[in-house]
């Protein structure tokens, strides 16, 4: 992200030992070492709560108990700000994303139907399709970047088939997606969901002339309880949906494919077994968290011996959760044998993502489907993998060479 941050001045509230100066998106080590940077914010003798001068000033939680606590807190924390600064936020509320109950709980009547596990199972051959497809174009080639030609690829396909849009709108909705989470400052806040209103709002006009049992339709024809959805209402429902299910799945593949090239010996016991993939997927889930997400704080409230004031911004580090090393011992380590615990990969509570299920399904068949016709890959030589921070991060480019058959 190359957009300037704002630098704030500390509140009277905020005790002194808590200040720190480090930038969620734009912290100098992010690009090189994503995971470890945020890591080392957390380290030695930081205190549990920390207030950062980026972005608008902020507090950031640095023990996964804590972030958890606040995910599944909707009384106390509100989810009315989940970017940082909080100007990002203005004319830019998700649903049902920026919503907490119970006004929340009708738009989750809507969006939750079409995405739970046995929907998202009765698609699982067409996910194949597709993935498969795009691992025997690439497999003669002998090298590809992965985050261009796969992992970008994927998602977006899925999204489009389900949602009955043709693929020639890909490029369009995965640079909108990309503005949405991670800025480069081509286009504002206002520009982005203009661009995403411009291509949603005759789209949704003709679903609802015409509606068919494709994604789009269902979400744009949801009732409240008393009412259809406004048409701004079913603009900012289908917004979140492409940029959650265009963009998350695409990073995490990456990181986790960046990992594998470095482990041979993982990436063999998943290719000779693939009924270890779904296990993998949730180790993964949990040593590649990527998500840092705000809320807002809706009355004072105490948290390690600080009093967090009304108004105050919490951001929400997935990384510094499901790598605390108080809740799952050596966090780094890939083991498929650990005891599952529950992670914030997803988010927690009344706002956990409604799309997770159809995300661990991509993610599924994408390995299980890479590693069957490429099992034996790695970074090309000399190639430098840089990451970039964000409320998703991503890897920017990963140059992959094999074997070609």
């Amino acid at each position: 992200m190359n957009e300037p941050r704002p630098i704030a001045e500390v509140p009277s509230h905020v005790q002194t030992a808590r200040v720190v100066d480090f930038d969620v998106y734009n912290e100098p080590g992010l690009s090189h070492e994503f995971h470890e940077t945020w890591l080392r914010l957390a380290g030695g003798e930081v205190p549990g709560l920390v207030w950062t001068i980026r972005n608008g000033g902020h507090w950031i939680p640095t023990r996964g108990e804590d972030i958890a606590k606040i995910y599944l807190d909707h009384e106390n924390f509100s989810s009315r700000v989940m970017q940082v600064p909080r100007e990002r936020m203005a004319g830019n509320r998700p649903i049902p994303g920026s919503y907490d109950p119970p006004e929340q709980n009708e738009f989750r009547a809507i969006i939750n139907p079409p995405l739970l596990p046995r929907v998202i199972q009765s698609i699982e051959p067409t996910i194949s399709g597709l993935a498969t497809s795009l691992v025997e174009n690439l497999k003669g080639r002998g090298e590809c970047d992965y985050v261009a030609d796969f992992a970008l690829q994927l998602p977006i396909r899925v999204f489009l088939s389900y949602a009955g849009l043709p693929e020639s709108d890909a490029a369009h909705l995965r640079h909108l997606a990309e503005e949405k989470v991670r800025p480069t400052g081509k286009m504002d806040v206002a520009e982005v969901m203009q661009a995403l209103r411009d291509y949603l709002v005759p789209r949704i006009e003709a679903r609802r002339a015409n509606p068919g049992d494709d994604l789009l339709s269902q979400l744009v024809n949801g009732r409240m309880k008393d009412r259809a959805l406004e048409v701004d209402e079913a603009v900012r429902m289908c917004s979140q949906v492409i940029v959650a299910g265009l963009d998350t799945v695409a990073s995490a593949l990456s990181f986790i494919m960046l990992w594998l090239s470095k482990h041979p010996e993982v990436r063999h016991e998943l290719a000779s077994a693939p009924e270890k993939i779904p296990a993998a997927v949730e180790e993964f889930l949990r040593m590649f968290p990527l998500v840092a997400i705000a809320r807002e704080v809706r009355q004072d409230y105490e948290l390690d011996g600080q009093v967090m004031k009304k108004g105050d911004i919490v951001v929400l580090s997935t990384m510094l959760h499901g790598l605390d090393e108080r809740i799952f011992e050596h966090p780094m380590d890939f083991d498929l044998t650990r005891r599952r615990q529950v992670n914030s990969t997803f988010g927690q509570g009344t706002h956990r993502c409604p799309g997770a299920s159809l995300a661990r399904t991509e993610l599924q068949i994408a390995l299980r489907e890479w590693l069957a016709r490429i099992p034996d890959f790695g970074v090309k030589p000399g190639a430098e993998v840089l990451f970039t921070g964000g409320v998703v991060a991503t890897v920017r480019q990963l140059p992959l060479v094999w074997q070609a058959k």
